[in-house]
């Protein structure tokens, strides 16, 4: 069994690289709606 846990472990490794992969940049209008508010909290 202990031959099988390794085995388990690098299947999932593989799958999870793609999934960490952080998500793309928010697009520029996010970017616009957030100044307006920090300029308020200044």
């Amino acid at each position: 069994s202990a031959s099988d846990q390794p085995q388990q472990q690098q299947q999932q490794q593989q799958q999870q690289p793609p999934r960490l992969l952080p998500p793309p940049p928010p697009p520029p209008r996010f970017k616009l709606l957030l100044e307006p508010e920090r300029r308020s909290c200044e």
